[in-house]
């Protein structure tokens, strides 16, 4: 889950599959707390409720 984010559309999508494809290729298990990214950009792993599903997720914060 991604929300209230500054970016544009294509770069808040590109986040989210970034982070897919490093889990996939890595079979990395995120956990809230986490920290992902590099120097320029940190993005930090949330535990959050889905709006729409009302079932445990991670959040994205930037």
């Amino acid at each position: 889950m991604i929300e209230a984010t500054p970016l544009p559309l294509d770069e808040s999508t590109n986040l989210l599959l970034d982070i897919a494809r490093y889990v996939v290729t890595t079979g990395a298990q995120l956990h809230p707390g986490d920290e992902l990214g590099h120097a320029d950009r940190r993005v930090q792993l949330v535990s959050a409720i889905s709006p729409s599903h009302g079932e445990p997720v991670l959040g994205v914060v930037l």
